[in-house]
């Protein structure tokens, strides 16, 4: 049961957590994104760039780090193990040149790089994925004996305006 009281009691300090937590990963990111490329480029170690892209992080962040690092590496990046697996000797030296390049700014990170670099677009709407997240609902619903009326009702609840259901159902509804 939700209580109001301990949630504005408690709000406050929920909200200075979560910007403490996102400065801290702000700060990890800034440093160890220049860090694991200066191991890599002066020791041939592709390890920590894997191990930082294999930490839990965001799965935004985790997507932008990837692109980071497949642009400063130079090694190829399997999708299917998600690990930077093999030098691309082909691309290797002129990216590790760009690389050191870009380093040589102190300000240059993985937050500055993907400010003008990254651009976050929205998945557009799956109707089919709602099609069928509402077969497995009720399936589920059947399952639990749980009527179709039910769960149109909590459809209803949760924003479906009724005179949308009316007119799919074809029902002409009229104003009084």
């Amino acid at each position: 049961m939700f209580n109001y009281d301990k949630f504005k009691a408690d709000f406050d300090k929920k909200v200075e957590a979560l910007e403490s937590a996102e400065k801290i990963t702000r700060d990890v990111l800034r440093e160890l994104s220049r860090e694991v490329l200066f191991a890599l480029h002066e020791h041939g170690n592709i390890d920590y760039v894997n191990r930082l892209v294999q930490a839990k992080i965001t799965p935004v962040n985790l997507k932008a780090l990837t692109l980071f690092f497949q642009e400063f590496t130079g090694f190829f990046y399997s999708k299917n193990d998600k690990v930077f697996a093999k030098k691309n000797k082909r691309q290797y030296d002129a990216k590790k040149e760009a690389c050191l390049e870009f380093l040589s700014d102190p300000h240059f990170n993985f937050w500055s790089w993907s400010e003008r670099n990254i651009e976050i677009e929205r998945k557009p709407l799956d109707l089919g994925r709602v099609t069928t997240y509402i077969q497995n609902t009720l399936k589920k619903a059947e399952a639990d004996n749980i009527s179709q009326a039910e769960v149109i009702r909590a459809i209803l609840d949760g924003g479906l305006e009724i005179e949308t259901l009316y007119t799919i159902l074809g029902v002409e509804v009229v104003e009084q």
